[in-house]
């Protein structure tokens, strides 16, 4: 089959175009800029000698654009998204997320594609009083332009499922793995947490590996045919076990800190008030406060059953995610320890 992926210089979609393409399906990309993409196969390790050639250089934002790339395609993943809390990028958030969507989602339904795939995130249904998130709790509300076009986009999709379209929503955790193209968030914590101190506060979080992402989109692509709406979890750390296995893989202890989760969230408040004046990006702000100290797991069941697929060790996921952090010159060699033997 011939599938689009959008965003494929970035971290999920050149995971996903890469394993479409190692299962034996023919891959187009949708470009913004072309020249990102060879820096993307060179973190893969992969020659120049096996380059992409179906490309369509644009942006999602360009319908009569995306209609072209969606020309003969049998499916798409859109991965496309434009990350930001700033107040200044608050429109070209929301025209990027939620006219992207619209585009691609939109007109491969309108085309007659068999096999859709959206990737969201589990901030998208994020319900602190929930006890569990299956994917079927109602958008998340959000007082973040990105939070709110995560919302419009679900409200989006999930209106084409419930029309019957073949469209499956991705819900994953906090991404990590090898050949970050950037320095994602949960990147960025993982780097922390390597090199410089932890926090140990209320809650935890759930690490899905990126290529646990790419290969449940071959799967869907392969196996799937009608609406779906599927967590993926991944590993659950309590905030203390977290330290302990990174302790456990480099044989590094490093510092942390104790901090109740009522003070990170008013912290969070605090971040949000410096955000607003300044414009700084800032890790801390209350949406990302609420994550860390009130996080919700995910019924991964869907994965494993419905896919028939298990997610990889979740040590190998740290272990390889801090060998990419060194290689990208993130972290040092020494933060590695035990790793770099």
């Amino acid at each position: 089959m011939r599938i689009l992926v959008t965003g494929a210089t970035g971290f999920v979609g050149s995971h996903a175009a890469l394993a479409l393409r190692e299962a034996g399906h023919d891959v187009r990309l949708l470009l913004r800029n072309p020249s990102k993409l060879e820096q993307i196969l060179a973190l893969h390790d992969i020659a120049s000698t096996a380059p992409f050639t179906d490309i369509v250089v644009g942006d999602v934002t360009d319908a009569e654009l995306v209609a072209k790339a969606l020309k003969d395609c049998d499916g798409v993943i859109h991965t496309a998204a434009f990350v930001s809390t700033k107040k200044k990028d608050a429109d070209k958030v929301i025209s990027t997320n939620v006219g992207g969507t619209r585009n691609v989602i939109g007109q491969g339904c309108e085309l007659g594609l068999k096999h859709l795939i959206h990737i969201s995130s589990v901030a998208a249904i994020y319900a602190p009083d929930h006890p569990i998130l299956t994917g079927e709790e109602p958008p998340a509300g959000s007082e973040s332009a990105y939070g709110h076009s995560k919302a419009e986009c679900e409200r989006y999709v999930r209106g084409l499922q419930d029309a019957g379209y073949p469209v499956s929503i991705l819900y994953p955790a906090s991404i990590i793995g090898p050949h970050d193209p950037g320095l994602s968030e949960p990147m960025n914590a993982l780097r922390i947490f390597c090199s410089r101190m932890g926090v140990v506060t209320s809650s935890g979080n759930q690490f899905v590996d990126v290529r646990d992402i790419a290969t449940a989109c071959v799967a869907i692509i392969e196996k799937i045919k009608q609406p779906e709406r599927i967590p993926l979890g991944g590993h659950y750390y309590p905030w203390k076990e977290l330290i302990n296995t990174l302790y456990d893989l480099t044989g590094r202890r490093v510092p942390y800190a104790p901090i109740p989760g009522p003070l990170l969230r008013a912290m969070g408040v605090a971040g949000d008030g410096v955000v607003a004046l300044t414009g700084a990006d800032i890790p801390i702000t209350s949406e990302g406060m609420q994550y860390a100290t009130r996080w919700v797991r995910t019924d991964d069941s869907k994965y494993e059953q419905l896919l028939g697929l298990t997610f990889r060790d979740h040590r190998e996921t740290l272990a390889d995610s801090l060998r990419s952090l060194q290689r990208a010159g993130h972290i040092k060699q020494k933060h590695l320890g035990k790793l770099a033997l």
